[in-house]
């Protein structure tokens, strides 16, 4: 497969494809972020496909079930948006407050991944957030992104610090909250961690 050469890693193109069907922009009344579809074991004898951003993107269930779910890569004719309240389990709804871990995951049904005028299921390969890349400081992480609601993008940079977040200076914007955090393990993108946001004062990004 072609190979994308950034930085000290190379990565498989076909990963870079993959990923860009799992990663969604995220339209709230409040405001706009970026999630994406993750596999993950929600129970002691059962896995589930979940949404995961931040909670500062999705704060409630109820904010969940009215936003717009976004997915730009799905098919080539362009983009396919669905309501909250289409795709998410409304029992099955786990978060933990800015203030803290800062993260929204959300139990999805994934039958419903599909276009709502052709019924054509979407392309999925949810990221698995059962087997993250172990990581360390200078390694080159990815984060792939909605910067500012718009196109979907990605940025890399090393590590820098890992004091337990990831600090590291990756080019995002507002609306990039919520992104995956991913690193390259043999040519393909392993999880990582959840973008948050920046920290103005010396302009990197957690």
């Amino acid at each position: 497969a072609p190979t994308v050469n950034c930085g000290k890693g190379m990565v498989m193109d076909d990963s870079f494809a993959k990923i860009n069907k799992t990663v969604c922009r995220i339209e709230s009344p409040q405001m706009t972020g970026t999630g994406f579809i993750g596999y993950v074991k929600c129970s002691p004898t059962r896995f589930c496909t979940v949404l995961l951003t931040n909670n500062h993107v999705i704060p409630t269930i109820d904010d969940a079930l009215g936003c717009w779910i976004i997915f730009e890569n799905v098919f080539p004719h362009g983009n396919c948006a669905l309501k909250g309240f289409e795709i998410c389990v409304q029992n099955s709804f786990w978060s933990s407050p800015m203030t803290e871990l800062d993260y929204t995951m959300i139990e999805i049904d994934e039958t419903k991944l599909k276009d709502p005028e052709t019924g054509r299921s979407f392309d999925i390969h949810p990221i698995h957030l059962t087997r993250p890349a172990d990581i360390k400081n200078n390694d080159l992480v990815y984060v792939i992104q909605h910067p500012r609601g718009e196109k979907l993008a990605f940025s890399s940079s090393e590590v820098l610090v890992m004091d337990p977040l990831l600090l590291y200076e990756c080019t995002t914007d507002s609306g990039s909250s919520g992104s995956p955090v991913l690193k390259e393990v043999d040519g393909e993108l392993r999880f990582v961690a959840l973008h948050r946001g920046g920290r103005e004062r010396d302009k990197r990004d957690i």
